[in-house]
């Protein structure tokens, strides 16, 4: 149960889909909807739009207008429009307080998105299943995933590459990149250090991750504990300010 938000930074909207026998049949389940969101928003710093899958999900007759107050809610998160979609009948969702199409592909056509070249219901694709999150306070941005994930291929790194890339629409200054080696597991001799060149050129400043099942042969620092690794980056970071303020004198 829970859901998966799929960002997209350069378009400004995230696609919300629900995991396997997530429904809306009580309460708690709208304050797990609404905790989860605002949890994903913890990477933007802009307005939005939202496309949320009901294919296959229950939704109470009694409870449905609380997505209206769900709706409302994030207006004041800068929510600029919401819509859903779902591919099976339910007539449930003709009450709800936005439209529902047929398909994601009608939805992004109703907001005025042009919908991506390939689009599907649940986290099945690579780039479904990575999860990059952004702490603007730390200056990081971390990729994880729920489940774990294989990366070992160049094409599998264009997938990381390109996911990376468009979190960084939402970022104005230097960051920090931490790998989740609980969850992302690169491949012995898959060859990243290209990809962090040119990430290194938009004010990268540190690589770092972490977990036992990291491969040994990185370009970069890893360490057991997410802990550690966080105390490496706040060193960095101290030592960049401390620089950069030398210089300023």
């Amino acid at each position: 149960m829970g859901f998966s938000f799929d960002n997209n930074f350069q378009k400004k909207y995230f696609v919300i889909q629900c995991k396997e026998n997530q429904s809306f049949t009580k309460a708690k389940d709208f304050d797990d909807l609404k905790d989860a969101w605002l949890q994903n928003l913890g990477s933007w710093h802009s307005p939005y739009k939202v496309v949320m899958d009901f294919t296959g999900v229950e939704v109470a007759s009694e409870l449905a207008s609380k997505f209206d107050f769900i709706q409302k809610y994030f207006t004041g998160f800068h929510l600029r429009k919401m819509i859903g979609f779902s591919s099976t009948p339910n007539n449930v969702l003709d009450g709800l307080p936005f439209s529902i199409c047929k398909s994601i592909e009608d939805a992004f056509t109703e907001i005025n998105i042009r919908a991506p070249k390939t689009v599907s219901s649940g986290a099945t694709s690579l780039r479904e299943k990575l999860l990059v999150r952004n702490d603007f306070q730390q200056n990081t941005m971390e990729v994880t995933s729920d489940s774990e994930v294989q990366i070992n291929s160049k094409e599998d790194l264009q997938v990381l590459r390109s996911k990376i890339m468009n979190a960084l629409m939402q970022w104005h200054s230097p960051w920090n990149l931490i790998f989740d080696g609980t969850a992302i597991i690169f491949a012995e001799g898959v060859q990243i250090e290209p990809m962090l060149k040119v990430f290194k050129g938009f004010h990268l400043e540190s690589v770092v991750g972490y977990g036992p099942k990291m491969a040994k042969d990185l370009p970069f620092h890893t360490f057991r504990s997410r802990h550690r690794a966080m105390t490496e980056i706040q060193k960095t970071t101290e030592a960049s300010g401390n620089q950069a303020h030398c210089q300023n004198k």
